[in-house]
């Protein structure tokens, strides 16, 4: 049994390792920056580019963006940080109240916490001379996301679903890529 556990997860490392060098997602980057919330898609990403981080030759650090949307959030936040502290990761942690600032702006919870998620995750790789962001969407969310976009009558462009690799929104110079594309929850 132990054996067939160890050969499925050395596939997922060599499936993500093959999707990385595909897509050229790690091309110079040195210093890496995780977005890990705490659920089970941004742990196994931590988890997969920490063990390829000899590989690719690239230092981690983790960032950790608390919403505020759930009464037990910082739950989150303690066992993100437990996790790094444990594995000597560099750990970096934010805050912002979305309800607050929805009332401020007039905008969508999911329009806001992704805006106030990218503003921090630019602060934080700037602090960690981090080339890259990466965070870890898998190809259900890319399902997902194609089909909400037909479903909202997108075009052809629109209906691309996740790209492998784009600026991140709040600083442009930093790359925000997803190794785990091509992975599902399974």
């Amino acid at each position: 049994m132990s054996f067939q556990k160890d050969s499925e997860l050395d596939s997922i490392y060599q499936n993500v390792f093959e999707f990385i060098e595909k897509e050229k997602l790690l091309a110079g980057v040195s210093n890496l920056l995780l977005a890990v919330s705490g659920g089970p898609d941004s742990l196994a990403m931590l988890e997969i580019l920490k063990h390829l981080s000899q590989d690719f030759d690239f230092t981690i650090s983790v960032a950790h963006f608390d919403h505020k949307l759930r009464d037990d959030s910082a739950d989150d936040l303690i066992f993100v940080k437990d996790l790094c502290v444990r594995s000597d990761i560099k750990f970096i942690s934010g805050e912002g109240d979305v309800r607050e600032a929805m009332k401020a702006s007039g905008g969508g919870v999911e329009e806001i916490a992704r805006r106030l998620r990218y503003d921090f995750l630019a602060f934080a790789a700037e602090r960690h001379s981090a080339e890259a962001v990466a965070t870890g969407h898998t190809f259900e969310d890319q399902a997902e996301t194609v089909l909400q976009r037909v479903l909202r009558g997108s075009g052809i462009r629109g209906i691309q679903g996740i790209l492998p690799e784009s600026s991140l929104p709040s600083a442009p110079s930093i790359r925000l890529i997803r190794p785990l594309l091509e992975i599902g929850h399974a």
